[in-house]
């Protein structure tokens, strides 16, 4: 029943907009799959924090956003005794500890004439020193690990860059003479299987002694690692081993740390992504010029100025929307809506249910703010062609099932919207 509603009166369209506005693809699936609010009071506090900072915005400021990822795969994998995180993953990590610090610091300024943004970002747990400690360690833009990550990793890649220097004298005194001896096929040093190796003609390789790593495809180049380099590129391999070795113990400690914070990680990535949906809201608010209607439980529904926020989207501006106005509930609890065709009673009827169910769902609608809007129980929606080839069922008995559907489910409190009732029949038949 959700899911024919929302596509009856092009809510899942509204949600779309409103998820493409999001910094996190985990806020834009949750603002996808809005639902509506269980209470009045819910509906209130979701209704206000839109207008803190949608009223924060109006004044020039700028709300802190940026793009984070959903690091809860990573927080799981570190909970693992033993697991080891990716330089990838810190860095995921790092960029929601950073913005979860940079939005502490703004909730932290005076911003009394906003509690309910503020409470929902009091939770914020700020990590300086993991932040710091990631930062050290890592290079945030190649993934690398720094030298300073540790001070057996720093020793380990000096004597590396030394050890490095004197295989490649040592290798250029060799290619220079071999040169001249005519015994190389090109003067360059080449890399096979991790070692340093020159490239001898097949003719000449018994005039140099060392250790036979490949062959050229046609066999007239063998590259030879030369026996004074040996020990040499031993080293090195060694060293090579030795880095990787700490890597892993540098990543582990990090993943360490990770995993005794995975709490707070947790909480900040919630609240984030609170933020980032209401932030979507505010700005599609401000965007569309939404307003914050006055609620009731009288049923009384009082639309002024109401535009469909999906003309407003299609038309680029506001003011190229026909505006609506329509009361209910006040004398009277039913409406016939009549006129010619193509005359705007469906986009009417629709626009009045899709008003309804945004504020149901804590969203700013596109219309006056003096206007009013009951709490309904619940929106029950019948709209154009719901014919079935699969169950056998003609326009007119889809029509008559979509009725009595909503005439079996309805109950006070329900908005019920029902699109040219009896459609289907044939006058000429007596049907």
């Amino acid at each position: 029943m959700r899911n024919y509603l929302y596509q009856t009166l092009e809510f899942d369209k509204v949600l779309d907009d409103l998820a493409r506005r999001t910094h996190s693809s985990l806020a834009a699936e949750r603002l996808r799959n809005l639902t509506p609010l269980p209470s009045l009071e819910v509906v209130r506090k979701s209704l206000g924090r839109i207008s803190e900072l949608r009223k924060f915005m109006d004044s020039g400021e700028s709300f802190p956003g940026n793009n984070f990822q959903d690091i809860r795969g990573y927080l799981q994998l570190a909970a693992v005794e033993g697991g080891n995180l990716e330089p990838e993953a810190f860095r995921h990590i790092h960029e929601v500890l950073h913005l979860a610090a940079r939005t502490h610091r703004f909730f932290s300024r005076d911003l009394s004439a906003f509690p309910l943004l503020q409470g929902v970002g009091a939770p914020l747990a700020p990590n300086p020193s993991l932040v710091q400690e990631i930062s050290k360690s890592i290079d945030l833009q190649t993934l690398d690990i720094r030298d300073q990550a540790s001070p057996s990793l720093g020793s380990i890649r000096r004597k590396m860059a030394r050890t490095h220097e004197r295989l490649r004298r040592e290798l250029q005194a060799l290619l220079d003479r071999l040169w001249r001896a005519d015994v190389l096929q090109e003067r360059l040093i080449t890399m096979r299987q991790g070692r340093w190796v020159l490239p001898v003609k097949e003719t000449h390789r018994h005039r140099i002694k060392g250790v036979l790593h490949d062959q050229s495809a046609s066999g007239a180049t063998v590259f030879v690692e030369p026996l004074e380099t040996l020990e040499l590129n031993n080293q090195v391999r060694r060293l090579e081993a030795d880095e990787r070795h700490e890597i892993e113990k540098v990543l582990r400690r990090l993943t360490d740390v990770v995993r005794a914070n995975s709490t707070d990680l947790e909480q900040n990535l919630e609240v984030l992504v609170r933020l980032d949906c209401i932030h979507a809201m505010a700005l599609t608010s401000k965007e569309l010029n939404q307003h914050e209607p006055a609620l009731n439980t009288r049923g009384l529904l009082k639309i002024k100025a109401g535009r469909h926020p999906l003309l407003i989207l299609r038309k680029d501006t506001v003011s190229g929307v026909v505006p609506l106005d329509l009361s209910i509930g006040e004398g009277f609890n039913t409406l016939v809506i009549t006129g010619p065709n193509a005359g705007g009673k469906t986009v009417a009827l629709k626009t009045v249910g899709l008003l309804a169910l945004m504020v149901s769902c804590g969203l700013h609608i596109p219309a006056d703010p003096d206007s009013q809007i009951p709490n309904f129980n619940r929106i029950l929606a019948h709209a154009g062609d719901a014919q079935s080839i699969e169950m056998d069922l003609s326009t007119f008995s889809a029509h008559l099932k979509g009725l009595k559907a909503i005439v079996d489910e309805a109950a006070p409190g329900d908005l019920v919207l029902i699109d040219e009732i009896g459609s289907g029949t044939d006058p000429q038949e007596g049907a």
